[in-house]
């Protein structure tokens, strides 16, 4: 479907909706959106899809991890948009090294600040993260279910302070549509978080407890910011 026609579509609807328009042009500009989507096959789903934008956020690392899939979890549900894994073969930044990405669609609003937040949480969680674990000291032994369980204990915080967003019916299939537009299949998992040291948990709680995020000021919708 040509970009020009779902836009020519659209304009036909708005100005049938303008409260401007008086009942001859509102029902004259219904018509004509109409008849362009009889001609051109064009559903109320489609037009709905056409809306749905993506945007990719390179992962922190090569590799999807447990902890980075965990905040996208987060965010898609916080922001009431989806989001998949893609395995790049190479990318600009690091040239021929294949790099992997998170990309997130749905509403233009919500992706933007979507990635805006996995951006903004992958720093703070990295930041706090290396700082609790460069302060045990005296013999203990730092392994991976400490770190994961201080990840954890991060995000619980940062979770509860979110109302998350949920899409209408027609948000929903439009998701759908795009989902199915694109060939998108359900990758495989990549493992959980292990849960095993209670002090790693408790401080990662009260490191969350400290994230803030200030939504840029060309964001438009219900967005909510985390934190206070």
């Amino acid at each position: 479907m040509k970009p020009e026609i779902l836009e020519k579509i659209r304009k036909c609807l708005a100005m049938a909706e303008h409260e401007g328009s008086n009942p001859n042009e509102a029902a004259t500009a219904m018509r004509m959106a109409q008849a362009l989507m009889r001609q051109h096959g064009v559903s109320a789903d489609d037009l709905s899809a056409a809306k749905v934008v993506e945007k990719q956020i390179l992962a922190a690392r090569k590799t999807r991890t447990p902890w980075e899939t965990a905040i996208a979890a987060l965010v898609s549900s916080a922001f009431g948009v989806c989001r998949y894994w893609k395995q790049s073969n190479s990318n600009e930044w690091f040239s021929d090294e294949p790099w992997g990405s998170y990309n997130y669609y749905g509403d233009p609003a919500r992706v933007e600040i979507a990635v805006y937040a996995h951006a903004v949480l992958i720093r703070k969680l990295q930041e706090s993260r290396k700082i609790y674990l460069a302060e045990q000291r005296g013999g203990v032994r730092k392994t991976p279910a400490m770190a994961d369980s201080f990840v954890i204990g991060f995000l619980e915080t940062v979770s509860a302070a979110l109302t998350p967003l949920i899409p209408n019916a027609a948000e929903v299939r439009a998701l759908a549509e795009f989902h199915h537009s694109m060939g998108l299949v359900r990758s495989k998992g990549v493992g959980s978080l292990r849960q095993g040291d209670s002090s790693a948990h408790a401080a990662g709680r009260e490191a969350g407890s400290g994230v803030s995020l200030n939504v840029p000021m060309n964001a438009r919708g219900p967005l909510r910011a985390i934190g206070g």
